[in-house]
């Protein structure tokens, strides 16, 4: 299993905290996350843009291939969207490394916390539409998210 560190976990909970406080007040709005190297794949985010869900995510090849997006609640941060009073409800901290019973060890990424918290609430996640995950490209990108249109880049 891939080691997964508390850094990874800071950077999305700070990007949602600064969501949050670019979306006050606008309880209704969507904000969107978007990883520095995932795309969209324009041929298939209609599904994206028009499914119901609480948490909408767009599928993507991942390092560990199709089993990323197995079981009952598949999730992952690459492209996701979500409205500002659902993402407000889940609170922080939203994301965190999954371990092993005894703690010494690393069993899941950052996503599956997220999701069985969401799902825990009785939220609906919903895998739609499909990005292009272009890991080597990371060079002057940044990671960013959008709120009613409104765009934030993180360092």
């Amino acid at each position: 299993m891939r080691k997964h560190s508390f850094n990874i976990s800071e950077t999305f909970n700070t990007a949602i905290k600064l969501a949050l406080q670019m979306c006050k007040g606008k309880y209704d709005r969507w904000i969107m996350f978007a990883e520095k190297d995932i795309r969209p794949n324009p041929k298939m985010m209609i599904p994206w843009l028009e499914s119901d869900g609480d948490i909408v995510c767009a599928k993507y090849k991942t390092e560990t291939g199709e089993n990323a997006w197995k079981g009952e609640t598949p999730f992952h941060t690459g492209l996701w969207r979500i409205k500002a009073d659902t993402l407000r409800k889940i609170g922080l901290p939203a994301f965190m490394p999954v371990f092993s019973p005894d703690g010494t060890t690393s069993i899941g990424c950052q996503c599956s916390f997220f999701a069985e918290k969401a799902k825990a609430m009785g939220m609906s996640i919903v895998v739609a539409g499909e990005a292009v995950h272009t890991p080597k490209i990371k060079d002057g990108l940044q990671d960013v998210f959008i709120c009613g249109g409104e765009e934030k880049r993180l360092a």
